[in-house]
């Protein structure tokens, strides 16, 4: 079977997504149609099509010309090549991609969609109508946890028997670079981190989506947390949309409004004593998984899928419903029970146990097996 696999969005954590997954997928002719930015090494056994550049456009019309450009190339691919499914992983621009995915059902390719979320993280009104609509074109649909399945079932109303629940996987192999190490040496004393110091960090792009606000309001507002000096807030990547204003003057607070290098990412991370991911709503986070195989400590909401390692081993803990409450009592918590984040932050054969549980052999295995099936459908599902 040939296999076209589109991911406009494929750099940072993204690519190195695709590079497990593909890398773990047998069996089938993949052809990769992925972003310039891609960072990660080229895949074996994997045609490799780097052709979405919208990403290093200045002006939205000139991102939507570009990506609309890509789009175009691949439809011209398929028309040549005729695979025999099409897995998409992101939708940019709907109308377009919507009227892509109806062509290939004109063609009689399959279409696989990977719902990373039920819909976009800052969701316009008219999304739940247009996202149900795609839903409903696509013959199969990836998602990464069972609650995830079962919100796209109650709230959009998408058929059960075409979603299936494949779990994200873990991102790195747990070693740390040498380079890396060192940069955290010196961050470590550019923040005047002491041994026996707590390090809570938000890292990646800072959004509401995310409870950053959350974060911002309860260190703010509570004096056991912003007037310990044996406490640090590390608030890390580009900032959308959080107001950061009521920090000024935190001297245990860090805030760097910038997107940062791999290398960068691991430093902060190797810093961190427990990760802070009290998302609002949220599929499953590719933050967490690079910070549990980095073997780092989170602290997560009961929302999506965040709360399942969890279930598997004691690599973090659970705050419930992201609330400020919620996190104040939390934050509190960990703050006094050093030794507690300590042990969890010490236990490597939970964070090994993890490693296995989602381990991309057993993802790619899966995937590879939706692409068998999917083929073998006798018909598509009416529109």
């Amino acid at each position: 079977m040939k296999v076209f696999y589109i991911d406009p969005q494929s750099y940072n954590n993204l690519s190195v997504y695709d590079y497990h997954l593909l890398t773990h997928v047998s069996g089938h002719e993949v052809v990769y149609y992925g972003n310039q930015l891609y960072q990660c090494d080229p895949m074996r056994g994997v045609r490799q099509k780097l052709v979405f550049g919208y990403s290093t456009k200045k002006r939205a019309w000139q991102k939507a010309l570009s990506y609309s450009m890509s789009m175009l190339r691949i439809l011209l691919d398929v028309m040549r090549e005729r695979p025999d499914v099409v897995h998409v992983q992101w939708l940019r621009l709907w109308h377009l991609d919507y009227t892509f995915g109806w062509l290939l059902h004109r063609m009689g390719i399959r279409l696989v969609f990977t719902a990373h979320n039920v819909l976009p993280h800052n969701p316009k009104p008219q999304d739940a109508v247009r996202y149900r609509r795609y839903y409903q074109l696509a013959d199969a649909i990836i998602v990464h946890s069972e609650r995830t399945k079962q919100e796209m079932v109650t709230e959009l109303q998408v058929e059960a028997d075409k979603i299936w629940v494949i779990f994200h996987g873990i991102l790195g192999d747990g070693v740390v670079s040498a380079e890396a190490m060192k940069r955290c040496e010196e961050l470590e004393a550019k923040l005047g981190i002491q041994v026996g110091d707590i390090v809570f960090s938000c890292l990646g792009i800072q959004d509401t989506y995310k409870g950053i606000d959350l974060v911002v309001k309860v260190w703010g507002e509570t004096a056991a947390l912003r007037e310990n000096p044996r406490l640090h807030l590390l608030l890390v990547g580009r900032n959308k949309n959080v107001d950061f204003s009521s920090l000024e003057g935190c001297g245990n607070v860090f805030v760097l409004d910038e997107m940062i290098s791999d290398v960068d990412f691991d430093a902060y991370l190797l810093l961190s004593s427990v990760t802070l991911l009290p998302y609002k709503k949220i599929s499953q986070s590719g933050v967490l998984f690079t910070a549990l195989s980095r073997g780092v400590p989170v602290l997560v909401s009961d929302v999506g899928g965040l709360t399942e390692p969890l279930q598997y081993a004691h690599v973090g803990w659970n705050l419930g419903e992201p609330t400020a409450e919620h996190l104040q009592s939390a934050l509190l918590r960990l703050a006094q029970g050093k030794e507690e984040v300590d042990c969890v932050r010490r236990a490597t054969e939970e964070f090994e146990r993890i490693r296995k549980i989602y381990s991309w052999e057993s993802i790619g295995e899966q995937t590879s097996k939706l692409y068998a099936c999917v083929r073998t459908l006798e018909k598509r599902r009416s529109l």
